[in-house]
């Protein structure tokens, strides 16, 4: 449909009253992705390090964040 996100593309399809309602779900489903994936990495350093799981997640979640902001964004733009 040649729009960016799936909120414009339902904007597009079923009127512009869909645009806010998609975007939440959307926004909500990323956030509770980015929470899996550093739950999943900190139960990785947990066992492979043995680092206690709060530290875990605390060091999972600035490797991921590091990544998302000096390289993943980057690749991502460049593969579009």
């Amino acid at each position: 449909y040649g729009e960016v996100s799936i909120a414009s593309v339902n904007a597009r399809i079923y009127g512009s009253s869909v645009e806010r309602i998609t975007g939440v779900i959307a926004y909500v489903y990323c956030f509770g992705a980015y929470a899996m994936q550093i739950k999943a990495v900190g139960i990785v350093i947990e066992h492979t390090l043995g680092y206690k799981s709060t530290l875990a997640t605390c060091l999972s979640f600035a490797i991921i964040t590091a990544y998302t902001a000096f390289g993943g964004v980057k690749s991502v733009i460049r593969t579009d």
